[in-house]
């Protein structure tokens, strides 16, 4: 059965450790934070790692947050435009397809290798953006 804490079920779960601080809700947890937890098993939030199903998963982030009233990943399409040479007119997953993948041919399908460094430098690019967002605005983001 269950453990109770804070209305929600434990499982006898250990507490989450983020940042040297026990967390033992998801809500405390900046955009940063929670994002750097996905970033580290996203196979444990989406279950086989692509891709697309990364650029969903951060969509639906985005989306959730702003609705809720949060920043999510506003900003990160400009950022990106600001901070390198990517075509203002792509979203910004086809603005990082470019960049990790430079020499790729437009419209091509992607090989796994080519998936994984896109999907990884999107999380690196993306921890850079809210690094730099939650040092100009200190507090939670």
């Amino acid at each position: 059965m269950p453990e109770e804490d804070h209305g929600r079920p434990t499982y006898g779960a250990a507490p989450l450790v983020v940042n040297g601080r026990e967390v033992r809700d998801l809500d405390e947890l900046s955009d940063r934070e929670f994002l750097n937890l996905f970033g580290r098993a996203p196979g444990m939030y989406l279950g086989r790692t692509t891709l697309r199903g990364v650029t969903g998963f951060l969509n639906g982030y985005d989306f959730g947050a702003r609705r809720t009233g949060g920043q999510g990943l506003k900003g990160f399409r400009e950022w990106l435009m600001a901070n390198y040479d990517v075509a203002s007119n792509f979203t910004w997953e086809a603005q990082i397809t470019d960049l990790a993948l430079p020499d790729r041919e437009a419209g091509a399908p992607l090989t796994q290798a080519q998936e994984e460094r896109v999907i990884t430098m999107t999380l690196e690019l993306l921890d850079m953006f809210l690094a730099e967002r939650e040092a100009a605005s200190p507090g939670r983001q």
